[in-house]
């Protein structure tokens, strides 16, 4: 990256993200984008807000539900592996519509980590297949134009009609009984279903009911529709949307449509001369088209070669076969060779098809190397991967670091905050760790740190609840004096420090998962030396 991209990238400001359509790159102002997407998760018909993390409670409801559908036969024991092992809470973000007035975000979901992620996997497995039998189904542009060629509209002038439809907002506008019993409709009517339409419904039900995330330090809970960005969501919207089509059209009877289909993607990627040939009834339209296309990309300065290798390879297809359906490919023995892009690389490649007969030859490497290597160049990071993430950077904020009284009435954790402004923790082995981060009693996911004020002996631990809630633990352990608690037994006698020394500091915010803040809870244990007996700390947690 170069000095532009970096200051980009770190300038909190800004959130850097892809259009929604038409592949640019949009910088968005920081302040328009929160309030775009606060005023989308205000809708409490389709969200509500929490007061923690979930990520670990909906991990124990998946752990159980799976254990038991396991137990019960319902699923086989290998389902246990749906389990993520490391789940992390998902991120919302906004894709911005540049296309419309006002530029409106296309609200998704990042959910790649999220406890039902491996779930959703297994089940769109199932769901996918019978989307492909609705009667309204369309796969794809040559699909669709396959359809059509044909088609003959009635002679009557006064019956023909062409219109189209839109659903607005179709994820989040699904309700979520809807959906189940559309997928307990479709699933019902398997061939093989060798497990239990209900297994399928409890496991789509986690999907829909347990999408949880996080936006700005907030944490959300989406109680209609589905996550657009989790793998099940194309498929349960096809689904509802087919089993509300036909519900429609079993109890219409007025004047049906001779030809209706529907299509829940917007995202058809194909070159722009194939597009071209498959849509060009006319040889004659097709040139003349051609032509214009070929012009656009030479005054863009593409390279004439390869815009002749473009219209040379297109010319060798029919629009036959430009509308066939696809296939799947033959499996290949050729071993791929995927390499970064550069002038300098093609001579290499040449070099090795030029000597591919001695590995061919070679007794160690002909098994290998039946046919010559299949070269496949990676597509190298533009400033959009470079600059654009599903996680919202931190706002640079004027809130001073350290950790601060909450001020509210009874909190018994506001007498022994730490809030120095320019607080530095500094460990047994004399190393520094600086707060950068603004605390207060009621901050939670956190790591902290206990200091005795008299002897500077330090105890770090972690909490995904409230710090006042588990510094409320550690005064009542003090003053119980319980047995096998470090920190109780150094403020009882016949230790000299009492809990009037105590102090305690939040010293890191965390965003992701248990796993996450265990991990950061033992990188500040080694950084400032704190395992017994220089330190409170008996051991470091198993991660």
């Amino acid at each position: 990256m170069g000095v532009t991209d970096v200051s980009l990238k770190k300038n909190k400001n800004l959130i850097i993200k892809p259009a929604d359509k038409g592949g640019a790159t949009v910088v968005w102002r920081r302040d328009l984008y929160v309030s775009e997407a606060e005023k989308q998760l205000s809708d409490q018909t389709a969200y509500t807000e929490l007061p923690m993390d979930p990520t670990s409670e909906i991990q124990t409801l998946v752990k159980k539900t799976l254990a038991t559908l396991v137990s019960q036969k319902h699923l086989p024991e290998s389902a246990k592996a749906l389990l993520h092992p490391c789940p992390q809470i998902s991120n919302f973000y906004l894709l911005p519509k540049i296309h419309k007035a006002n530029n409106p975000g296309r609200p998704i979901v990042s959910s790649h980590s999220c406890p039902t992620v491996l779930i959703s996997q297994y089940v769109d497995s199932v769901l996918s297949p019978l989307v492909s039998t609705l009667p309204s189904f369309i796969q794809d542009t040559p699909h669709f134009l396959r359809l059509i060629q044909n088609f003959e509209f009635p002679e009557n002038p006064s019956e023909r009609t062409l219109f189209t439809m839109d659903v607005s907002s179709l994820y989040t506008s699904i309700p979520h009984h809807a959906a189940l019993a559309a997928i307990r409709h479709y699933l019902d009517q398997r061939q093989d279903p060798s497990i239990p339409t209900t297994t399928f419904l409890r496991l789509t039900e986690l999907v829909l009911t347990q999408n949880c995330f996080q936006f700005n330090g907030r944490f959300f809970r989406q109680i209609k529709g589905v996550a657009m960005g989790t793998k099940l969501g194309p498929s349960v919207a096809c689904l509802t949307m087919g089993h509300f089509e036909e519900q429609l059209f079993s109890r219409y009877t007025g004047i049906k449509p001779i030809l209706y289909k529907r299509s829940c993607t917007n995202s058809i990627p194909f070159s722009q001369l194939l597009r071209a040939r498959r849509i060009c009834s006319d040889d004659q339209d097709f040139a003349k088209v051609s032509k214009q296309i070929i012009s656009f990309f030479e005054q863009r300065q593409y390279p004439q070669r390869v815009l002749s290798n473009a219209l040379k390879r297109i010319q060798g297809i029919d629009r036959a076969s430009a509308l066939a359906p696809k296939t799947d490919h033959t499996p290949t023995r050729r071993i791929p060779l995927v390499l970064s892009f550069h002038p300098s690389v093609t001579p290499i490649v040449r070099a090795i098809y030029r000597n591919v007969e001695t590995l061919r030859h070679d007794p160690s490497t002909r098994d290998h190397f039946p046919d010559p290597p299949i070269t496949a160049f990676r597509i190298e990071k533009n400033i959009s991967k470079h600059l654009v993430r599903a996680s919202q950077p931190q706002a640079v904020v004027p809130d001073t670091p350290g950790t601060f009284p909450c001020n509210r009435g009874r909190c018994n954790t506001c007498p022994v905050v730490s809030y120095d402004k320019n607080l530095s923790i500094v460990g047994p082995n004399n190393n520094r760790f600086n707060v950068h981060q603004h605390f207060t009693c009621t901050s939670a996911n956190v790591v902290y740190v206990l200091v005795c004020k008299r002897c500077n002996i330090l105890y770090v631990g972690e909490t995904k609840r409230r710090l006042a809630d588990r510094v409320t633990e550690h005064l009542r352990s003090i003053k119980q004096n319980l047995p096998g608690f470090p920190v109780a037994t150094h403020f009882n006698p016949p230790s000299t420090c009492s809990i009037r020394d105590l102090m305690v500091s939040a010293a890191i915010s965390c965003r992701g998962s248990d796993h996450d803040r265990l991990a950061a809870e033992n990188r500040l244990i080694m950084k400032l030396g704190t395992l017994s007996p220089h330190g409170l700390n008996v051991r470091l947690e198993l991660l």
